[in-house]
């Protein structure tokens, strides 16, 4: 499974992606200077997962326009 997010704000915005299934968390990206994260759970057992997208509070913007998207394979 793949978790992928994009943003359209001013250089220096960032968010934080975190995915996790049933309280406990199984993936992160949370990198700096980007204007995209994704991550990848190989495998990923049948379930219910819940994604956050997470705003950084030392972004430029005030708030900061994104898509996502999800995928299994």
């Amino acid at each position: 499974m793949e978790v992928s997010i994009r943003w359209f704000g001013t250089f220096g915005d960032n968010l934080r992606l975190y995915v996790y299934r049933g309280g406990t968390r199984v993936a992160a990206s949370g990198g700096v200077i980007a204007g995209a994260q994704s991550v990848l759970i190989p495998s990923a057992p049948d379930g219910r997962y819940t994604v956050y997208v997470a705003f950084d509070p030392d972004s430029i913007s005030d708030a900061v326009r994104y898509e996502g998207l999800s995928q299994v394979e």
